[in-house]
């Protein structure tokens, strides 16, 4: 008791890998530890571990999971997804069973999330194509007189009190029928013969799909496989799955089936890089407008390759994976670490303006030792301010914590590169266009001396 602070019970939901499934079968309580945030996470594996053993002795679950769930965890990475699909006429319901059995052997997999709900028993008329040409029928008029019992057809719209009424026909089916009761229906032949359906082919059951879900044209449904991502990455889970099905394709060659990462994720992926991209092209253009220069913004954004350096050496030694809100975290960096570079470059023009006829690298050295100390200072200030929070010394970060130590390593990396890579690249560029007015001067030079 006094692990929690409270519960929460929601009927009729439960999360599935990066589902969430939903009818009377499912419920999820989520449990909030009692404390401060840090003894909020410390409580966790207590109270996951103290669930488990009690849950164990309970029956009359067909599934129970329990899962923590820490700051620094996201469940959308620790999800491979299993595409299954093929055409209209495949029965999905023979090959779920034997996907479960291939992919629970895969070692580092925690569970295999399958909505046993999304298939249902359904009942199939078979046709016997010879009998039905015997009896001087047609498939499709066969279907079209079954179709007749299912589906209501509209006859007639009278007028009754003033509204107006449409009037249906059709058969009654509740309860629903066995197949039994539907072999005795009959289909008239074109002779005006009432043929029994059992003379015509036969009724089977079958599983099918609750819910149609399409994917390049084909049926399909998903299988959530979610793995221990401390102990693998998703690329040896998704081989080893992959491994893992290969009976099952040759099992079964009339389905296609696909593994690939959570789709969540690799959204989020293609979202982080367009929106990376879009930044680097507007901080292209405020540079270039700022410094009235095309070449001088490159060196100024020189410096954000510095910070993501710094930033996956960082997570790198320390055993942290790269997501999304460090990558959050490396988009800030690149404002900040472009301020710097910035005012580095800023300086050095002020200084060859200033004195057209000194050398460009008396300018350089005097702009760049001119700014060290003031950039110095104001990266020590917002390291002495993102960096402990990052470890969490005073206080939790919480879930932005990933972002404030992609910020902190980023900054502190990308300002001891700038203050010395950035004025050696302006002194480099510089030699560059000296030598290109040299070039060009004696290019001239020898074209008037032919002249």
């Amino acid at each position: 008791a006094d692990l929690r602070e409270y519960s929460i019970t929601d009927l009729g939901a439960a999360p599935a890998g990066a589902e969430m499934l939903r009818g009377f079968r499912y419920a999820t309580i989520s449990v909030v530890p009692a404390g401060t945030i840090v003894e909020k996470n410390e409580k966790i594996d207590e109270i996951r571990a103290t669930l488990q053993e009690q849950l164990a002795e309970v029956e009359g679950f067909e599934k129970l999971h329990v899962k923590g769930r820490g700051t620094a965890e996201v469940d959308e990475r620790d999800v491979v997804a299993v595409y299954v699909s093929g055409g209209d006429r495949i029965a999905f319901g023979e090959i779920q069973d034997h996907i479960r059995d291939a992919i629970a052997s895969v070692e580092n997999v925690t569970d295999i999330f399958m909505d046993e709900s999304r298939f249902q028993r359904s009942l199939q008329f078979v046709p016997d194509e010879a009998a039905i040409l015997a009896y001087e029928l047609s498939t499709q008029q066969v279907a079209a007189e079954l179709r007749e019992h299912f589906s209501n057809r509209e006859v007639a719209r009278v007028r009754l009190q003033g509204k107006e009424v449409e009037v249906f026909t059709g058969f009654s089916n509740e309860p629903d029928p066995t197949p039994k009761e539907l072999a005795k229906l009959s289909i008239i032949s074109p002779r005006g013969v009432a043929v029994p359906l059992r003379f015509l082919g036969e009724w089977q059951q079958t599983d099918v799909l609750r819910r149609i879900e399409h994917k390049d044209t084909l049926r399909m449904f998903r299988v959530d496989v979610l793995y221990d991502h401390e102990e693998v990455t998703v690329e040896e889970v998704a081989d080893g799955i992959e491994a893992s099905l290969v009976p099952v394709r040759e099992a079964f060659p009339s389905y296609y089936i696909s593994v690939k990462p959570s789709e969540k994720e690799a959204e989020t992926r293609a979202w982080a890089i367009q929106v990376g991209i879009i930044c680097l092209g507007l901080i292209y253009l405020a540079l270039a407008l700022s410094l009235n220069s095309l070449v001088q913004p490159v060196v100024v954004i020189f410096s954000i390759p510095f910070g993501f350096v710094g930033v996956v050496l960082a997570l790198f030694l320390h055993g942290m994976p790269l997501e999304m809100m460090s990558i959050i975290g490396l988009l800030g960096l690149a404002g900040v670490v472009v301020n710097d570079s910035l005012v580095m470059t800023s300086t050095i023009n002020e200084v060859r303006q200033a004195s057209p006829e000194g050398s460009a690298k008396e300018a350089v050295v005097q702009g760049a030792s001119g700014r060290f100390q003031a950039l110095i200072l104001t990266s020590l200030t917002t390291l002495g301010g993102v960096l402990p929070l990052a470890y969490g010394l005073g206080g939790e970060a919480g879930w932005i914590q990933p972002m404030v130590f992609a910020l902190g390593w980023g900054l502190l990396f990308a300002t001891v590169l700038t203050l010395y890579v950035i004025p050696s690249l302006v002194y480099v560029i510089d030699d560059f266009r000296r030598g290109g007015r040299w070039g060009w001067g004696l290019i001239r030079r020898r074209g008037g001396a032919s002249r």
